[in-house]
């Protein structure tokens, strides 16, 4: 027996308790009282920018107890004021270390769209649902035959709740109908707990196809990518595959403070506009005032963009203060000479600007927690495949033109090289960007476009930025 079917087995059970103690005729009683609720979950992840259903759970069978003593009061209203677009709550005690109580209690706590996460095997439990507040509820496919799933899904419909349909494999797409609110990928294998969120891009090609020659078995489920999702930026990829929601959970839930990461998820998952070469305190403050969300400070001492080793205007004060992305730029450097600057400067992201080897990044990464940038110039087809060494390792690419100098060319190359680019790490677009690229970067489209680096385009000497200029390029992007 799997681990499925021990969960499942143990379900029934505890359904056939509950209904001893309160009878099916009591529940339904309560939901005919009840006025149909005006949150919808659908909506809500077509709506956000960041598409997180952000989940509630103390334990998993695979990790064992995450966060044993979480709190609902604690942790769900930070999600909702971290910029959670809907939220999962785990009713499942005896794997999970949830209860109907938490539901209960998120309820009366926050308005987001409440999702009844538990493993569904009787229509008992869409009444319970209803009644502890939840907006949808959760089938598995893996769980349930097509037909029972259609009459579940029916009867949620019914109750005033949306479904998700969560799949694994492509012959479960036979459980989709038309009461499908949300289609789910899960990267967890439920009978051994493995993750990979490569099963949302295994499938993502089948769905499409399969919602397309089959249109009158659904009505345009929203796509949700589940489990896994480590790492904001691969929201940004699987964005750009066609999923519109995302359902994280560990991810936050093994911090101390699960609203916090959230946070920081949310913001990193947001597309970049970054400003490198920086240089002066007052000028930092002014180009973050005026858009910027990430800032490049630049450790190559050929670059009249350096920063100074003195730094007599106290740049790494203000750099331990300030929560945004903060980028230190290297060229060939000491992995010992990265190390210290990340530590002076609290930097959150590392840019490798030379010709370091995946060697070096796997190296880097297992020696500091920031986010490492791989810069690549490109010039033809040729020196985009040299991408391909650095996937697992980076998180991502910085496309640049060209320059022997490494200082920054002024120019932009050929962005139309980039239309093959699939690899499943998002990139930022560098070289030679200026007010006078806006309509270019308008135009330009990609499903992996993650944000802009601003540099010499922007400036008004070495180093010294122009807010206005910078404030001209802080415009929505279509990615």
């Amino acid at each position: 027996m799997d681990i499925l079917e021990e969960i499942v087995r143990n379900k029934r059970m505890e359904v056939a308790r509950r209904k001893q103690v309160i009878p099916l005729e009591i529940l339904q009683e309560r939901c005919e009282g009840m006025a149909r609720p005006v949150r919808s979950m659908k909506a809500a992840l077509l709506a956000s920018d960041s598409g997180i259903i952000a989940e509630f759970k103390r334990k998993s069978p695979s990790k064992g107890w995450l966060h044993p003593e979480a709190q609902v009061s604690a942790v769900v209203p930070c999600y909702e004021e971290g910029g959670a677009a809907a939220c999962s709550v785990l009713t499942d005690e005896r794997y999970f270390g949830g209860t109907a109580a938490d539901l209960l209690e998120a309820r009366r706590l926050v308005s987001l769209p409440l999702l009844r996460k538990d493993f569904v095997v009787d229509a008992y439990q869409l009444y319970e649902a209803r009644v502890l507040g939840a907006d949808a509820v959760l089938l598995i496919a893996a769980v349930l035959a097509p037909e029972a799933c259609y009459q579940l899904a029916c009867l949620a419909h019914r109750l005033g709740l949306e479904v998700l349909l969560e799949i694994h494999r492509e012959e479960e797409l036979a459980c989709l109908s038309p009461e499908v609110d949300m289609l789910g990928v899960n990267n967890r294998n439920l009978g051994t707990f493995h993750t990979t969120v490569d099963n949302s891009f295994a499938l993502i090609g089948k769905l499409r196809d399969y919602l397309a020659a089959h249109p009158d078995r659904h009505s345009s489920p929203v796509l949700v990518s589940e489990s896994g999702l480590k790492e904001p930026g691969m929201l940004r990829v699987l964005r750009g595959e066609g999923f519109r929601g995302f359902l994280i959970g560990e991810s936050f839930m093994k911090h101390a403070d699960p609203g916090a990461a959230l946070r920081a998820f949310v913001r990193e998952s947001r597309f970049i506009y970054k400003v490198c070469g920086m240089m002066h305190p007052e000028n930092i403050r002014a180009v973050l005032q005026a858009g910027a969300n990430a800032i490049g400070l630049i450790f190559y001492p050929p670059s009249p963009r350096c920063v100074p080793a003195d730094d007599g205007e106290g740049l790494a004060a203000l750099m331990t203060q300030l929560d945004v992305r903060k980028v230190g730029v290297f060229v060939n450097a000491a992995i010992e000479e990265v190390l210290r600057q990340v530590s002076r400067y609290s930097l959150t992201h590392i840019q490798l600007h030379g010709d370091e080897s995946a060697d070096y990044c796997r190296e880097l990464r297992g020696q500091t927690s920031c986010r490492l940038i791989k810069a690549l110039p490109v010039a033809s087809p040729a020196d985009l495949a040299k991408a391909s060494a650095y996937v697992g390792l980076v998180d991502y690419f910085l496309f640049d033109t060209p320059c022997p100098e490494r200082g920054g060319s002024g120019r932009c190359f050929d962005w139309s090289l980039l239309d093959a680019y699939r690899l499943p790490v998002p990139f930022l677009l560098s070289g030679g960007l200026s007010p006078s690229s806006l309509d270019a970067l308008r135009a330009f489209h990609h499903p992996y476009w993650a944000g802009i680096d601003l540099n010499s385009g922007v400036e008004t000497a070495p180093g010294l930025k122009s807010p206005d200029k910078v404030a001209s390029l802080i415009i929505p992007y279509v990615s």
